[in-house]
């Protein structure tokens, strides 16, 4: 499955190529109605970054996981859906409150889509302006449309920010581990500003527990793996306390 992912996903990338990083949209086909959609900004200390949500669909619509990264590339991503899919986007779940998970919801809000995340994400977005989300949920997790195979919200406690939280695609085995997650090629933390390196390695080992059949995670940024991201991520964070 994996070999055959990152094939996915080299030609999905070598689409959008010759449009305004900002405006660069890709989607791979993850598992059977899963996606992966990744879109980029050009950063100062790191260039090209990209960055990735899933597209899960369900029975009668669509649950995006986090919006692409802005505005330009949300209407893509929504474009697509239609087009590809034919089912209305109806639920956003965002992970955190950074802008690569969020900025997008001025897009997804004018389509009528809710969004939903942890109620401190939603604190979080309102005391700096952004507007909150339509519902900001407590508890340590909360089951997303359970009678179609079902998705799982998990809070693994604060690794790269506060209100960091993973998704858990049960049908296909799949983890979005987002931001907390590493990518099998990262060699840092990546940003630590809202982070926390006493807590992180534990919190990336978390999901292992909870969710025992994981086969597939998609970390926030670089390639997706298998379960050994959350052993290469808790490493990570480990070397980095000690420093």
């Amino acid at each position: 499955m994996i070999a055959a992912l990152f094939g996915l996903f080299a030609f999905a990338a070598a689409q959008s190529a010759d449009l305004p990083v900002e405006q660069q949209l890709d989607v791979s086909e993850l598992d059977a109605g899963v996606w992966m959609h990744t879109s980029y900004r050009d950063l100062p200390e790191y260039g090209r970054v990209g960055s990735n949500g899933l597209i899960v669909e369900r029975a009668d619509s669509v649950v995006l996981i986090d919006t692409a990264w802005g505005e330009p590339a949300t209407e893509k991503l929504m474009d697509w859906v239609a087009r590809e899919i034919g089912k209305p986007v109806k639920l956003v779940v965002i992970t955190h409150s950074h802008e690569d998970r969020t900025a997008g919801l001025p897009v997804t809000k004018a389509a009528g889509a809710a969004s939903i995340g942890l109620n401190k994400t939603a604190q979080i977005m309102m005391s700096e302006g952004r507007g909150g989300l339509d519902i900001g949920a407590v508890g340590k997790s909360f089951g997303i449309d359970e009678g179609y195979d079902g998705m799982e919200v998990f809070y693994p406690g604060h690794g790269h920010a506060e209100d960091n939280i993973v998704v858990y695609v049960h049908r296909a085995n799949l983890l979005f581990g987002g931001c907390l997650i590493r990518a099998a090629d990262a060699t840092s933390m990546g940003n630590t500003a809202d982070g926390n390196l006493e807590t992180w390695a534990e919190a990336a080992e978390a999901p292992a527990e909870r969710f025992p059949g994981i086969e597939v995670i998609v970390p926030g940024h670089g390639e997706p793996g298998g379960p050994e991201l959350m052993a290469h991520t808790a490493e990570l964070a480990r070397a980095a306390r000690d420093q």
